[in-house]
C-alpha cells in the first residue's frame, strides 16, 4: 500500500497547447488577435512550482515566455494556461514548448508528429551546430579574459 501512495504522492504533469484561440473578457489581451495557449495540468497530488515556459526552435535555441514563471500547481489549483501571440510565433520552426519546474524537471509538448520532427531536426542540423560552435567559442573567448 505504501508503493501505491508513494506513486500517487509525485506530480504529473501534463503540456498540451491549442491554436489560434481568442481570449474574451481580459482586458490584458486584445479579442481581436489569436493566441496560442499552453496548457499545463499537475495530475499528480505533489504541489509543483513552474519556473519558465520556452518555445524550444529546430534550428537550435529558443524563446523564453515571459509572465509564466512562479505558479504554484496544486490539487487545489491545478491548471494553469500561458497565452502567446499567434503572429509572433512561427510553429513551422518551434519544435516543442518545454516547461521547467522547480525541481529542475522538463516537460515538453512536441508540436509536430513524429516523422515531420525527424525530418525538420535533419533540415536543421547545420544551423544547429553553427549555432552550438558560436556559443562555444563566445565562451571560451568570455573565459579567456
Amino acid at each position: 500500500m505504501g508503493l501505491l501512495n508513494y506513486r500517487r504522492d509525485r506530480p504529473r504533469m501534463r503540456v498540451s497547447f491549442g491554436l489560434n484561440q481568442t481570449v474574451i473578457g481580459y482586458h490584458d489581451y486584445d479579442p481581436a488577435k489569436e493566441y496560442i495557449v499552453v496548457r499545463i495540468v499537475n495530475q499528480g497530488r505533489r504541489e509543483v512550482q513552474i519556473n519558465r515556459v520556452d518555445a524550444l526552435l529546430y534550428k537550435g535555441g529558443g524563446y523564453l515566455i515571459p509572465n509564466c514563471g512562479g505558479s504554484v500547481l496544486s490539487e487545489a489549483n491545478p491548471e494553469t494556461v500561458v497565452l502567446v501571440e499567434r503572429t509572433k510565433l512561427d510553429l513551422r520552426e518551434v519544435s516543442c514548448f518545454s516547461v521547467r519546474t522547480g525541481a529542475d524537471q522538463e516537460y515538453r509538448c512536441y508540436v509536430h508528429k513524429l516523422p515531420n520532427r525527424l525530418l525538420r531536426f535533419w533540415q536543421h542540423r547545420d544551423s544547429r551546430r553553427k549555432m552550438r560552435r558560436e556559443v562555444r567559442e563566445e565562451r571560451n573567448r568570455l573565459l579567456s579574459r
